[in-house]
């Protein structure tokens, strides 16, 4: 009963520490990007932009905090810091034309460190936010229509080139170099680099063939049977840890840990 009462001891005071290190943040935070002001003492952003990105934060960070880390709420405020700044007026009152502009913007000239174009992926990332804190304004029900224009698009794969791959000597100096102290945890190392080069390439044993290029890079330094086996082992290993977790969990609980 004792180690039990000492174990709720401890959880409590770390959630009080998280708790208190996550205000911390969000204090910070504010005070970087909402309650901003400039050299003269005169805040950058209007008083209702402030207004409405306090009830935001205090939004996300007591309904949503499941799907809403820190860094997330981070990322949501810069963003909207940065387009409030555009804007002297409520967010209500701007119009999908002028959220377009601003888009357009950014997409010429929207890094602020080296005002050069905002990469696809940012741009995207910077609508899909926008576009989530105009649906939370109107209620968290339907997208208003200053975004509805604001469309979010996938990003475009690129086409793989011969400078894109790695060549055979490469990955096979990297497969048989991997650091590791002894025996057993070599061939775990190299099952797991193997793993890591066969998912995205699909390359362990079959060939990636470029006609373009001339090139056929046959991968051969397993075989189908071996492949199967480190699949294997993968997934064992993460099936033990697994059932670590579930135990050390199970004993804390108990108070038997």
């Amino acid at each position: 009963m004792k180690c039990n009462t000492q174990h709720n001891q401890i959880a409590y005071n770390q959630a009080e520490e998280e708790a208190e290190q996550r205000q911390d943040g969000l204090t910070k935070l504010i005070e970087k990007y909402v309650d901003c002001k400039h050299k003269n003492g005169q805040y950058i952003l209007i008083q209702e932009h402030r207004e409405v990105l306090h009830e935001f934060i205090k939004w996300m960070d007591n309904h949503a905090k499941k799907i809403r880390s820190l860094y997330t709420i981070a990322n949501y405020i810069r963003t909207l810091s940065k387009m409030s700044r555009a804007f002297k007026k409520p967010y209500l009152e701007i119009t999908d034309y002028e959220l377009l502009n601003y888009i357009a913007y950014l997409k010429d000239c929207g890094n602020e460190i080296t005002n050069k174009p905002l990469k696809p992926q940012t741009l995207n990332i910077t609508k899909m936010y926008i576009r989530s804190f105009y649906k939370w304004l109107n209620g968290g029900e339907s997208y208003p229509e200053q975004v509805k224009r604001l469309e979010v698009g996938r990003h475009e794969k690129r086409d793989l080139d011969i400078k894109d791959l790695p060549t055979f000597d490469e990955l096979q100096k990297l497969i048989l170099n991997v650091p590791c102290p002894d025996e057993l945890t070599k061939v775990r190392n190299q099952a797991i680099v193997a793993m890591m080069i066969e998912m995205p390439y699909n390359a362990t044993y079959n060939s990636i063939d470029l006609a373009r290029e001339g090139l056929k890079l046959a991968i051969n330094l397993f075989t189908p049977i071996e492949i199967s086996i480190i699949q294997l082992f993968g997934i064992s290993v993460f099936i033990f840890i697994l059932l670590v977790i579930i135990t050390i969990k199970y004993l804390r609980k108990h108070g038997l840990l």
